[in-house]
């Protein structure tokens, strides 16, 4: 799995410009440095949205498609590409935080009881750890970005836990802060 972060202004490339070189960095990478694609391939290769809107990688063999997740926050792009189906949200750490009654009113409205009485108790970096972490779930499971919501992160004890199951499926959680920013990273394990 490798996260690519980018500077996106208006002026600077597209955000599918930008996915094309994070993954022309991670079949690189991959291949140990030595493309997996002949110059013809590596040409075709393309970033495609399906009906729900979740991007995925077009124009190789499906034996070597890896999963892409992209967010931004401000003037960052971030970049999530995995062998496994994964998901990522970035947010600026400082987005909500000046106005509490916004972060409480939003976590009142979304989240489960036990997450509201969470974030009320631990304060706004853990509605921020909840939020992105919801967000990037909902970009690996797709469906309804409301549905996932209803889905508590918090394991018995009350924290917020690494692993969660959602009916058949098992997903794990990461996350990053870098530069006043947190990322959330959710991959799919079974």
């Amino acid at each position: 799995m490798n996260l690519y972060l980018y500077s996106f202004t208006n002026n600077s490339a597209s955000v599918e410009a930008l996915a094309a070189d994070a993954l022309r960095l991670f079949l690189n990478e991959r291949g140990g440095g030595r493309c997996e694609l002949n110059a013809a391939e590596a040409e075709q290769l393309c970033i495609k949205k399906d009906e729900r809107g979740k991007p995925f990688v077009s124009g190789m063999p499906a034996s070597h498609m890896p999963e892409i997740s992209i967010s931004h926050s401000s003037d960052i792009l971030c970049i999530l590409l995995s062998e496994n189906e994964v998901g990522v949200d970035i947010e600026r750490v400082n987005a909500l935080k000046k106005n509490s009654e916004t972060y409480l009113k939003i976590a009142e409205r979304f989240f489960a009881d036990v997450e509201f009485k969470h974030v009320k108790l631990f304060g706004y970096m853990e509605f921020l750890r909840l939020w992105t972490r919801k967000e990037a779930l909902f970009k690996v499971c797709g469906g309804g970005f409301f549905e996932i919501l209803r889905y508590s992160l918090l394991n018995k004890n009350g924290k917020l836990d690494c692993n969660i199951r959602i009916e058949e499926a098992e997903y794990l959680f990461d996350e990053l802060e870098i530069n006043g920013f947190l990322i959330s990273i959710c991959k799919k394990i079974s």
